[in-house]
């Protein structure tokens, strides 16, 4: 367990090192499904939580995954910064159809932490290093190193991330990469939105913002995974009955 030499450095550090901003998404009933579920096939991946490890500088993201005997692996998953735009399709429990949008940035799922590997169903989280998520390689002056550093950028170098003048969101596909425009027609499974990134806002009080809990680092699986009959009820109770009447996916 990471530790402070005194209350004062604590303070003055946030606590980062032991105090990870998470989102609670089980409730929101966030999810990526497959865009052809049927009663015979089905595929969907549900998300509960969000967490920045701010001492790690990780992202990572909890799921629970089930469908039929050819589940994909969660690791080729993916998560990507859009801009927001007015022709975005949003749905009901935060399904989105990125048409046309911008793509600021685009990263598949860097490692990935499986509490529960079965043939139809998987559960753990997917992480990824705060600044490949958010820090875009494709606008100029992203991302630029503080006066501090003198040029010797190490894991731990304090940098400054340079918001977007625009609304922006951080969306995850499952078992697909995220694209935009026209080439999006390829991904099977539809888009989810994650984190809600205001005009001229920094991600890292996006972040704060909307997080609903602090926990610990890598104690997410203790927090999350529990396979109680009530959670589990509660978090896939908005599938279509005829869905989830079927017991084959719940074996």
């Amino acid at each position: 367990m990471p530790f402070y030499a005194s209350h004062k450095d604590l303070l003055r550090d946030d606590n980062k090192l032991s105090a990870c901003p998470t989102i609670d998404l089980t409730s929101s009933s966030k999810h990526s499904a497959y865009k052809y579920n049927r009663a015979s096939y089905f595929l969907e991946c549900r998300l509960t939580a969000l967490q920045w490890d701010r001492g790690a500088h990780l992202v990572r993201l909890c799921f629970d995954a089930r469908g039929d005997l050819d589940l994909r692996q969660p690791d080729t998953s993916s998560a990507a910064v859009v801009v927001d735009r007015p022709e975005h399709n949003y749905h009901p429990g935060g399904m989105m159809q990125p048409k046309l949008c911008d793509l600021v940035q685009t990263a598949r799922a860097e490692a990935c932490e499986l509490w529960i590997n079965k043939r139809r169903h998987t559960t753990g989280c997917l992480v990824w290093t705060d600044q490949g998520l958010f820090n875009s390689p494709l606008r100029a002056g992203s991302m630029k190193c503080s006066s501090k550093c003198n040029s010797k950028c190490t894991s731990d170098c304090s940098q400054v991330y340079v918001p977007w003048p625009v609304s922006t969101s951080l969306v995850f596909c499952f078992a697909n990469a995220v694209v935009s425009g026209p080439q999006y027609l390829d991904a099977d499974c539809n888009c989810v939105e994650l984190l809600k990134i205001p005009a001229h806002c920094h991600y890292r009080d996006a972040f704060m913002a909307q997080c609903t809990s602090y926990e610990l680092p890598n104690a997410l699986d203790l927090v999350f995974r529990s396979e109680s009959e009530d959670k589990s009820n509660l978090l896939w109770q908005s599938l279509p009955d005829v869905i989830r009447n079927n017991q084959q996916w719940w074996g």
